[in-house]
């Protein structure tokens, strides 16, 4: 085999160890074989014709080597290349080692209590569990305790009394850290709210506070206070007081207390924080427009919801109800829309249910049946308990949806923690009111113009004179995607809106206010100074014979320069 390749190839066998110039043993051998070059070698090794197989077949892969020399045949090169390839291979990857005896018992011991990887182990278990909201008798059940004996077979979860254990630890540090960020803080906001829960028939008073931190918006709640008396105003006023007193936040860093229109918990913000830092929840106020309208609540106003929508939303709400307890409903439902609106098992809709005390869920259950009325046709006709809304009917579902729709949007957009909202307001009004006013309905339809027009009404009524309002006015004037756009907006003479040249002049105020406190407070610690280096020039010089002691005043006073 090595003379027929030899002879045609001009490849020698790199292993022989005669020399054809000498002319000795190995070339009488190999010319001994030229008579029999196109016979398979007696001898041949199995290992050799595999390098030899390998090594032809990766000719083409190496075009771009260099040519083989006299001195180096072809094949040697290749071989060669193919050794120092795989040794390269071989020592990119370090092999495996062993752990040792202590390592391996180091390791073992470490998932023991008290262990680093315990530690570890529980940090992030309580991690997991207060961000899913998962019980703290997790690591006990069975479920866990079998996915832990495939995962970490040496480590022993911990119980929920250590768990609970854990927990308040875990709240004291972190209620430490954002304790000393809102130290550094020059000025936070505040948002409280009261409500009931209804399963334990207990009281809570929420208080949650915003702050900026390198140039990002954070939240954080500091306070989920029990109410044991009357809810009055006063006895709220002293909680809120109790809270920022546990947190460190002074009254006067306080920018901006926000809370809903509950008279008491007007008078509590009043009383602990004055009257010029009281600001209405906008988006609770813009809730109870929509909320009002379909008859789901009343708050004492003059206005009367408009007749007929609630008894269009209970029609409605009947078919929905009949498609969740239906199954041969429901059935119907989805094969009309496999069969003739191509959809799959996975895309087919259903039927929304509404919760009354929320009505965009209400909004989303007229939504998903304007979409299905042409099913719901349809299958309607094969129940004849079903009965379905009429053109007019759903014309004025229609005029519903849409007059609801602004309102959802701009709820949706208020409902953020990580930007700002304030400067919004002003603008979120004039765009809702536009779009409402925008809505076309038909002469015959007097029930959604009427939805339409008491919507508007409310709107005046609630946000008549909110750009009278300082500090939205000042906040949307400093908003550079705003500025000036949205003021003056309206004609009727009841909004009575502020001027522009009225807001920058309570812009230029308020400059004007932090230009003079900033100055006030260079002049004080140019004046710190002046009396520091007076103090340092009355300290005498110290004898180098015997030690000096300075009175207490000057050291401190020497400590701070």
């Amino acid at each position: 085999m090595w003379t027929h390749l030899q002879n045609k190839h001009g490849i020698t066998n790199p292993n022989s160890k005669s020399k054809t110039a000498t002319g000795g043993r190995g070339a009488a051998r190999a010319g001994e074989s030229n008579n029999s070059e196109d016979e398979d070698d007696p001898q041949g090794n199995a290992g050799d014709d595999a390098a030899v197989q390998r090594s032809v077949s990766s000719v083409s892969d190496t075009a771009t080597a260099p040519p083989a020399t006299a001195s180096e045949p072809q094949l040697a090169t290749l071989l060669r290349k193919r050794r120092s390839t795989d040794n390269a291979a071989v020592a990119g990857a370090s092999p495996p080692k062993q752990m040792t005896i202590p390592g391996s018992i180091g390791r073992a011991s470490s998932f023991q209590e008290g262990g680093e990887r315990d530690a570890t182990q529980r940090d992030a278990l309580l991690f997991m569990m207060m961000k899913e909201n998962l019980p703290l008798s997790l690591p006990q059940s069975e479920g866990f305790l079998y996915y832990n004996s495939k995962t970490t077979p040496l480590w022993k979860p911990p119980s929920r009394q250590t768990m609970t254990r854990l927990m308040e630890r875990k709240y004291q540090s972190a209620a430490q850290l954002v304790k000393s960020a809102l130290a550094e803080l020059p000025a936070v906001c505040l948002t409280a709210d009261s409500w009931t829960d209804s399963h334990t028939t207990k009281s809570y008073l929420g208080t949650t506070v915003h702050f900026v931190i390198d140039a990002c918006m954070e939240a954080a709640c500091i306070g989920v206070t029990q109410l044991e008396e009357r809810h009055t105003g006063l006895y709220l006023a002293e909680k809120l007081t109790e809270t920022c007193e546990e947190w460190g936040i002074l009254k006067e860093r306080v920018n901006m207390v926000i809370f809903d229109n509950a008279e008491n918990i007007k008078l509590a913000v009043k009383t602990a924080f004055g009257e010029n830092k009281m600001l209405n929840c906008f988006d609770h106020t813009l809730n109870l427009i929509p909320k009002y309208a379909l008859g789901n609540k009343s708050d004492n106003t003059p206005h009367v919801p408009v007749a007929g929508i609630p008894q269009l939303i209970r029609k409605m709400k009947d078919i929905v109800t009949f498609s969740h307890t239906s199954c041969n409903f429901a059935n119907e439902l989805s094969r009309i829309q496999v069969e003739q609106f191509h959809r799959t098992e996975g895309t087919v809709l259903r039927l929304i249910q509404d919760v009354r005390t929320r009505w965009g869920s209400t909004f989303k259950m007229i939504e998903r049946f304007r979409a299905l009325s042409d099913v719901i046709y349809q299958a309607a006709a094969k129940f004849p308990e079903v009965t379905m809304l009429t053109a007019a009917e759903l014309a004025t579902l229609r005029t519903v949806m849409d007059v609801l729709r602004p309102f959802h949007e701009a709820t949706t957009e208020m409902g953020a923690e990580h930007h700002t909202t304030s400067s919004k307001v002003i603008p979120t009004v004039h765009l809702v009111t536009k779009a409402v006013q925008n809505i076309q309905c038909s002469e015959q339809d007097t029930i959604g113009r009427a939805f339409r027009d008491f919507c508007l009404s409310e709107l005046r009524r609630r946000f008549g004179n909110i750009e009278t309002n300082r500090t939205l006015a000042l906040a949307t004037m400093l908003d550079p995607r705003f500025i000036k756009a949205y003021f003056q907006v309206c004609a009727i003479k009841m909004w009575e809106p502020l001027t522009t040249a009225n807001t920058m002049t309570l812009l230029e105020m308020e400059v004007r206010q932090i230009m003079r406190a900033e100055a006030a407070a260079s002049a004080e610690a140019v004046r710190t100074t002046d009396e520091l280096t007076e103090a340092r020039a009355r300290v005498p010089d110290p004898d180098p014979r015997k030690p000096q002691r300075l009175s207490a005043a000057l050291f401190y006073q020497f400590l701070a320069a």
